[in-house]
């Protein structure tokens, strides 16, 4: 018995342990005496062998598993993780009475290609080719302005589709809130319009 035991001084009681792993050293060698027995002509007198096959025993039940491999199993962590814009927010309007609304803007979960043609068009606040006097910049400030009110739209259909002047308030405040980085947070802040 003596000749398969992996830490022979784990075999004394608790109090006369000298080591800061009584535990882990009393289970692997009762492991490790237990498997020697049942496969005696592969690990009787091997202390490597049976080492090994008690590590690989214990690593195959989740509770026995040693913290090495217990990390290396844990999914790696994400890094440079995209911070996420605002996902709501609140406007508060007097149009037809004095109204809050809560406004959902996670405009990253909606894919333009999914919106169709009609509801672009009911949902455009800067139709583009109407005035020459504008720049290109200003073309593309106001295809940017669109995109975001249709996907506001999008995801408020009862709220903001068709209300030209919502949309407009909540577009403005949605980039206000964008430019300014303000994140997860945004939830609490309100803008008012007459």
């Amino acid at each position: 018995m003596i000749n398969n035991c992996l830490y022979s001084r784990s075999l004394v009681d608790v109090e006369s342990y000298t080591g800061n792993r009584y535990l882990y050293e009393r289970t692997s060698t009762e492991i490790g005496w237990k498997l020697a027995w049942i496969n005696p002509k592969v690990l009787a007198g091997n202390r490597n062998a049976i080492l090994r096959s008690v590590q690989a025993w214990r690593n195959a039940h989740p509770d026995l598993m040693s913290r090495r491999i217990k990390r290396a199993l844990r999914p790696p962590l994400r890094r440079n993780v995209r911070k996420q814009r605002c996902v709501e927010f609140y406007i508060s309007h007097r149009i037809k009475g004095p109204k809050t609304m809560l406004i959902k803007a996670n405009l990253e979960r909606v894919d333009i290609a999914e919106i169709d043609s009609v509801f672009r068009e009911l949902n455009t606040l800067n139709p583009l080719g109407k005035d020459d006097d504008h720049d290109a910049q200003g073309v593309v400030e106001q295809a940017h302005l669109n995109e975001v009110g249709w996907k506001l739209a999008w995801l408020n259909p009862g709220k903001l589709s068709g209300r030209h002047e919502l949309l407009q308030l909540a577009v403005e405040t949605y980039q206000r809130l964008a430019e300014s980085e303000v994140g997860d947070s945004c939830s609490a802040i309100e803008t008012s319009s007459s």
